[in-house]
């Protein structure tokens, strides 16, 4: 076998290699799992104060529209685990299933998926003054699941948040509801959050916390080619710029709840035929050919008729806990639906800011994940962020979380284990007025350090929730500075109070990464939302080896090559190549040649292309004789593995297959005998930078 044939066999090899390698695992601060549960669990401890609030007598239409939007994207009822068997058990009214997940084997996507969701996408528009959320994101996907039939949540998101739950096994979920539900017992009898006491921050009295479900970052890479483009690009996940994010969120979703429907709706014509189909009314309607203002008007009676069906269904299946605030409300809107359309306008809107707001709860949750507090995040040094975030994250690092009422030392630790096996068999109240180092067990002290993060998690994540369905309370807060002594926040037991001694009044901090002693405002800014990232593309100078089938002749060429993203998550990419091949055989086969491609990628993986392009080629052969021109198309097929994040070599392997086709010769007029130019086995090795 020939050194050329040889090398053939061996790029087959490394190929399969590399594609293994390019499931390697990720760096974030939370698995999908974690951030979903957290989040739904907050919305549910969020949908029972606001109904407790709504009971005692404010009715206003604001916050009775924030409720009926939490009834729709929070689960309807908690009466199984969260995981089991493999799927999500839970089901809200975003979108129905056909049967319940356990038979059907679909997903009900909920408001805890809206926080995961942000290592996955970057776009979660469109919403009209919003322009960095993009047109076609999470938005839009979210009244798709609201205006469509029966189905599961589908696509990109649907295979990602299906990969969950295959990993529920280790979760003792029971153990932790005990944990939510005792911390958050614990501090609204205090009337306040809780600091650990120092001799229980010590790393030498706890035992190591054990690991609970993972990631599926393989089947991520397959599932959404856009994954890893965005942990290379998520500074916006660390330390202050988590807390900077979520505050843009936030802001953004409290303001946009504010709005009427036809001041928020930005979907085009062609979403809004989308939007649509399902919908009796409105399925004939030529959006294309409505003005802008009568395209908004028809929209958001679309937006308000899906609402309706949405809020029906509630009613009648969702946890009667749940719906005794507003079963009055939801009753009278069935028997007079025609005069519920001020509400149902509000409800939109709330549902269409409550995107904003879920997405938040991400980076609001990051900030406090041991392993995003003090890593220094750096796209050039992938390897060395992975070492210093999965450190801290099993470790944990001791944290100073800071409210308007004071400074709360804690232990952080990161994705992977707050949802854990157990350390200690039987469930504890972790009441840290009863322990002290010397006589609590390491396994004990463990034990309620995860309680405690797990409580604040819930904590800060509900009174975020709590915040945006009262409109904001903080935005008007008085703005000169206070000291760290509690008074800041009332002390009337107030859903107000709650939100103020809850969330947190700067990002944070490990203990002496800066001076915590000094001042914070009452007051929250509004923030901006975080830059995204740009489209995703990458420029190639490749070195290419090719073998003729017959073992003739051996190619060699160098080609540049610039790809850029033709769909919004990257799944499809476009790309143009020039370069130059020299072929060394027979007199027939000895050639230079010039050429110019344009081609079409699909991204199998995060990091694993399938290619195919047309060549255009113009050369000189028969150098070692008469030479002649000849010109032709070439077309090519190939796979391409970019391991750019798991090495710090930015290269780039390919291996192909082209078949030139010579239209033209000086040596044989057109289409002569040589019109097929060989059966060419294509090796690529170079750099790509992105």
């Amino acid at each position: 076998m020939s050194s050329p044939h040889r090398f053939a066999n061996g790029a087959l090899a490394g190929l399969a290699f590399a594609l293994v390698v390019l499931s390697a695992s990720t760096t974030h601060a939370y698995d999908y799992i974690e951030h979903t549960y957290f989040t739904d669990r907050a919305c549910l401890e969020a949908q029972t104060r606001l109904g407790a609030h709504i009971q005692e007598g404010d009715t206003s239409n604001e916050t009775l529209a924030r409720y009926l939007a939490l009834a729709l994207a929070c689960p309807e009822k908690w009466d199984k685990p969260y995981c089991d068997d493999g799927y999500k058990q839970l089901e809200s009214g975003l979108n129905r299933l056909e049967a319940p997940p356990h038979q059907s084997g679909d997903l009900a996507a909920s408001l805890g998926d809206y926080a995961a969701l942000p290592d996955h996408m970057s776009k979660y528009g469109p919403i009209r003054g919003l322009s960095r959320i993009g047109a076609d994101g999470l938005t839009y996907e979210a009244w798709l699941w609201l205006t469509g039939e029966p189905d599961d949540a589908g696509g990109v998101i649907g295979d990602v948040a299906e990969d969950a739950c295959e990993t529920d096994n280790l979760v003792p979920w029971n153990r932790v509801e005990h944990d939510i539900s005792t911390f958050l017992t614990r501090t609204d009898e205090k009337d306040d959050l809780e600091a650990i006491p120092t001799d229980l921050l010590s790393p030498v009295v706890r035992a190591p916390i054990p690991q609970g479900p993972t990631d599926p970052a393989g089947a991520y890479s397959f599932d959404n080619p856009h994954y890893l483009d965005l942990v290379l690009r998520n500074h916006s996940h660390f330390g202050d710029q988590a807390f900077s994010s979520w505050l843009g969120f936030h802001s953004a979703a409290v303001s946009v709840g504010k709005k009427t429907c036809e001041d928020v709706i930005d979907f085009d014509d062609d979403q809004l035929d989308d939007l649509a189909d399902d919908m009796a009314g409105f399925d004939e309607i030529e959006w294309d050919e409505l003005s802008k203002e009568e395209r908004a008007k028809q929209g958001c009676a679309v937006m308000r008729e899906a609402i309706r069906r949405r809020l029906v269904e509630w009613h009648a299946r969702a946890d009667k806990k749940l719906v005794a605030p507003v079963d009055k409300l939801l009753t009278e809107m069935k028997e007079s639906p025609d005069e519920a359309g001020l509400l149902l306008d509000r409800v939109a809107v709330a549902t269409t800011s409550l995107v904003m707001e879920g997405t938040g709860l991400h980076y609001l949750q990051d900030g406090l994940a041991g392993g995003h507090m003090r890593t220094i995040r750096s796209k050039e040094e992938l390897g060395e962020v992975r070492y210093d975030h999965h450190a801290d994250n099993r470790d944990g690092v001791v944290a100073l979380f800071q409210t308007r009422t004071g400074e709360y030392p804690f232990v952080a630790f990161g994705d992977q284990y707050m949802l854990g096996p157990v350390q200690v068999d039987k469930a504890v109240d972790c009441n840290w007025d009863d322990l002290s180092a010397p006589k609590t067990p390491p396994e004990l002290v463990s034990t309620c350090l995860i309680q405690h993060q797990r409580g604040l998690l819930v904590a800060t994540s509900t009174a975020s929730l709590v915040d945006w369905a009262l409109g904001g309370t903080l935005y008007d807060a008085p703005n000169e500075p206070k000291t760290l002594a509690r008074t800041s926040c009332p002390q009337d037991g107030s859903l107000e109070a709650f939100v103020c001694r809850t969330l947190p009044a700067r990002p944070t901090l490990v203990a002496g990464q800066n001076d915590s002693s000094g001042q914070v405002v009452g007051r929250m800014h509004h923030g901006s939302i975080p830059v995204p990232p740009p489209s995703f593309g990458y420029q190639a100078l490749t070195f290419d080896l090719g073998v003729e089938a017959t073992g003739a002749a051996a190619q060699y060429g160098l080609h540049l090559t610039l790809l850029s993203e033709l769909d919004d998550r990257a799944n499809w990419l476009t790309s143009h190549r020039m370069g130059l091949r020299s072929t060394i055989g027979d007199a027939q086969l000895n050639q230079f040649i010039l050429d110019y491609s344009y081609g079409f990628h699909w991204r199998w993986s995060a990091r694993f292309l399938i290619d195919a392009r047309t060549e255009y080629f113009a050369g000189l052969r028969g150098l070692d004789s008469d030479v002649a021109f000849f010109t032709g198309l070439a077309p090519q097929v190939s796979m391409t593995a970019l391991p750019e994040g798991w090495t710090k070599l930015p290269l780039e392997f390919s291996l192909g297959y082209r078949l030139p086709l010579v239209f033209y010769g000086t040596d044989a007029s057109f289409f002569g005998e040589n019109f097929v130019g060989g059966h060419w086995i294509m090796i690529g090795l170079g750099l790509a930078y992105m």
